[in-house]
């Protein structure tokens, strides 16, 4: 019976530092969550994944080009929630700079960079930033 009850404790001991890693977070005590192109992590608080999938607009002008406009970018994200069902939602300037799910309102902060270095930059270069805030 001993040898059950360790046994025990150290499987949930491990689940526990395996469970901890760098892609969680918690939006209740951090002010933004950075997230790169392709990345995803499971975020407490509003208890989801955010997977950043996507960038289908990019217009926005290069440094050192000259533009008739500045332009847009818009991203998408897939939120998927801990039953599995997900949701597709595109930030950007073609798109609203928030969204609400699980009693929280997801805000769009930045997305990096914040004006491409030429026209040789593929989807590795992007970061966005988001603001979880609760209901």
């Amino acid at each position: 019976m001993m040898r059950l009850s360790t046994f025990l404790v150290i499987v949930s001991l491990c689940l526990c530092v395996v469970s901890c890693d760098r892609n969680s977070v918690d939006a209740r005590s951090q002010d933004t969550v950075s997230l790169k192109f392709g990345e995803s992590k499971y975020v407490y608080g509003p208890n989801l994944t955010v997977h950043f999938i996507d960038v289908p607009h990019e217009t926005r002008c290069p440094v050192g080009a000259r533009c008739i406009h500045p332009g847009c970018i818009t991203i998408r994200l897939e939120l998927i929630q801990l039953d599995d069902t997900s949701k597709l939602v595109d930030f950007g300037c073609l798109s609203p700079g928030e969204t609400e799910i699980n009693g929280w309102i997801i805000h769009w902060e930045k997305i990096l960079p914040i004006q491409p270095d030429g026209f040789d930059h593929g989807f590795e270069d992007y970061e966005c930033q988001l603001r979880f805030e609760p209901l």
